[in-house]
């Protein structure tokens, strides 16, 4: 497995190729059968090896048929061997010819891998792009939309909790009036770089929460095996963690805030009511000032585990 080519495929050739010409040195009489075994093993490669490959195989082969004809002509130097030198220069002209299809072959197989390796990083490349929003890299809607449909069914199997964090960044449009769209887009990646720092630290276990771009400066956050009060929790880290970065366009510094809705999944209910439930939290959130929290809570909860306090 240490080598290049585990199969050892040249090798397996060399040592048939022995055999061929002992063979070839012992037994004249079917000498034209045995030959045609030469075929048979070169197109054993057909598809391992390169032309270098092949053209040494093949000179090894010729060099040997040739010392063996050399040799009987010697031994017997009246001994007719016309018809043996012709099958030398057939099995000459046919072994370069399998070694120029060998070489052919190897270079559609190392064409056909490149565009497959090609291939592979534009599916790749696909698959992030669907999966992620384009301006802030994060999560876009539909992934979110798709892993939330699987939590909420997870859920619904196993009872273990599940709460979902609506965020919303406040006034928003009227740093686009003055700034600038483009000033914007760096807001929200900054935002988003900001609220990711403080989901990686949100507990000394692995997680497994999804955060990405709801729509507009509207953010969703997916809290598998957490109760509305972890939840809770979380939103109020990331609140505090926004309110107090800083924040700059052009150098000038920017005063944040963000205000969430939080929910907590109930058994059985869709999806869109669970969104729906964060959404009415977001908008409470919003009439009350902003820069705040306020939870909708599942009307049938579960014992589950929160998020740590920090």
């Amino acid at each position: 497995l240490r080598f290049a080519d585990p199969s050892m495929t040249m090798l397996q050739i060399f040592i048939a190729s022995c055999w061929v010409l002992v063979l070839t040195a012992h037994t004249r009489q079917a000498r034209g059968l045995i030959v045609m075994s030469y075929f048979v093993t070169y197109f054993f490669g057909v598809f391992r090896l390169g032309l270098r490959q092949f053209l040494i195989l093949s000179a090894f082969t010729i060099s040997g048929y040739a010392l063996i004809l050399v040799n009987e002509q010697r031994a017997a130097p009246g001994a007719d061997l016309r018809f043996d030198w012709l099958r030398f220069a057939v099995l000459a002209v046919l072994l370069m010819w399998l070694s120029w299809i060998g070489s052919y072959v190897a270079g559609l197989r190392e064409r056909l891998a490149a565009k497959n390796a090609a291939l592979e990083q534009a599916l790749d490349k696909i698959r992030a792009l669907a999966m992620h929003d384009e301006l802030t890299q994060t999560y876009n809607r539909r992934h979110l939309m798709e892993t939330l449909e699987t939590e909420c069914a997870k859920a619904a199997g196993n009872g273990r909790r599940l709460s979902v964090c609506l965020i919303d960044l406040d006034h928003f449009k009227a740093i686009n009036d003055r700034h600038g769209h483009s000033a914007g887009d760096r807001i929200l990646c900054e935002l988003t770089a900001c609220i990711e720092a403080q989901i990686r630290t949100l507990g000394p276990r692995p997680r497994d929460e999804s955060f990405g771009r709801y729509g507009g400066e509207e953010f969703l956050l997916v809290l598998p095996h957490t109760s509305i009060d972890g939840a809770l929790t979380c939103a109020e880290r990331l609140r505090a963690a926004v309110a107090a970065a800083d924040f700059r366009i052009g150098g000038e510094s920017v005063s944040l805030t963000l205000s969430a809705g939080v929910a907590e999944y109930a058994a059985g209910e869709p999806v869109m009511g669970l969104l729906d439930r964060a959404d009415a939290a977001l908008y409470r959130a919003k009439a009350d000032g902003r820069n705040c929290i306020r939870a909708n809570g599942a009307t049938a909860p579960a014992e589950a585990e929160s998020v740590p306090t920090p």
